[in-house]
């Protein structure tokens, strides 16, 4: 399999005392966006539908790019410098919102399997999430509407996003392409932001 393009959409959130940056990479099929004007296009149809995922507390501030099998960054747009930072429009249940290092996971199938024969899936994790209630037995379960958002994004990366002239789909970073089903996380789980820093 050949290395994909990837695009990665920064956000960032109250964290701490202060603001927090996180971020998620996606790799795609159809080859490289061939101009700035391309990598946009693609870069906003994607975050026209990751917005309805997030609470208005996460804002995307900027996105870039990079070409395949290339580590040098290809494209950069930041929306914060230009006055066009998109929060996100997911309204959650009341104080159902979780701590900054909680997270959900969102998974895509693939057609491909491991070398031992075990299928490959595609994994993104993701900030700002709630959970279905503040009762002990619900806090950890993984708000049903969020959730729901989410696989509807995952199921438009399955679509594919259009760069204007080419339609890409989510792909892992060697090729596997990600299918149905898409599922997110039952479960609340953790991803470390970097503020949090190592145990002592």
């Amino acid at each position: 399999m050949a290395p994909m393009p990837s695009i990665t959409i920064v956000k960032t959130f109250s964290y701490r005392g202060a603001g927090e940056e996180w971020s998620n990479t996606y790799h795609f099929d159809g080859g490289d966006p061939p101009d700035s004007a391309h990598w946009k296009t693609l870069s906003d149809n994607i975050i026209a539908a990751e917005k309805a995922t997030m609470p208005s507390t996460s804002t995307i501030i900027r996105a870039y790019g990079h070409k395949a099998g290339v580590k040098t960054r290809a494209w950069l747009f930041d929306y914060a410098a230009a006055s066009a930072s998109v929060p996100g429009t997911y309204v959650p249940g009341a104080g159902a919102i979780q701590a900054g290092d909680a997270a959900a996971w969102v998974r895509w199938s693939t057609s491909q399997f491991t070398s031992r024969g075990k299928p490959i899936y595609l994994r993104s994790y993701y900030h700002d999430v709630a959970s279905q209630g503040s009762a002990r037995s619900s806090v950890d379960t993984f708000q049903t509407n969020q959730k729901t958002a989410f696989e509807t994004y995952a199921t438009a990366w399955v679509t594919g996003f259009s760069d204007g002239t080419t339609t890409h789909h989510r792909a892992g970073p060697n090729g596997a392409i990600g299918v149905a089903p898409v599922m997110a996380s039952q479960f609340l789980t953790t991803r470390t932001l970097e503020r949090r820093g190592k145990r002592r």
